[in-house]
């Protein structure tokens, strides 16, 4: 009978951290997120916020090499659309503290502002 109970309660804290670990990793700390304050923020803010980028790269939607990562882009300009393919994204690429962060800004009003941004653990590969 204690040896039952043994079990149990060991089964019992097993599925509690497992439990834990995924809600910590899939919640508190997710694979990839978006950075929701820098919204239609400047070139200028964003650089005076995160410093220098560690790559920083020029395309147009048109490009048929966009990568996994870059995906979420085409919600705001679909390629189904032809104006959209010449629309110019700058792309600032920057690798800290484990983390990997892009944001993409588009010109708007005479000014290129944030579009979109994603976050990930430095260790996922698209």
């Amino acid at each position: 009978m204690k040896i039952k109970k043994l079990l149990l309660s060991l089964v019992v804290v097993f599925f509690l951290f497992v439990s834990f670990a995924w809600f910590y990793k899939n919640y508190v700390n997710p694979p990839a997120k978006i950075i929701e304050e820098i919204e239609d923020a400047t070139i200028k803010e964003v650089m005076k916020r995160y410093g220098e980028p560690t790559s920083k790269s020029t395309f147009f939607m048109s490009d048929s090499t966009l990568y996994e990562y870059q995906y979420g882009l085409y919600k705001h300009y679909p390629r189904e659309l032809a104006p959209n393919r010449n629309i110019q994204i700058i792309e600032f690429y920057w690798d800290k503290d484990e983390r990997t962060f892009v944001i993409w800004f588009h010109k708007k009003a005479d000014s290129w502002v944030v579009l979109d941004n994603l976050e990930w653990y430095s260790n996922i590969n698209f």
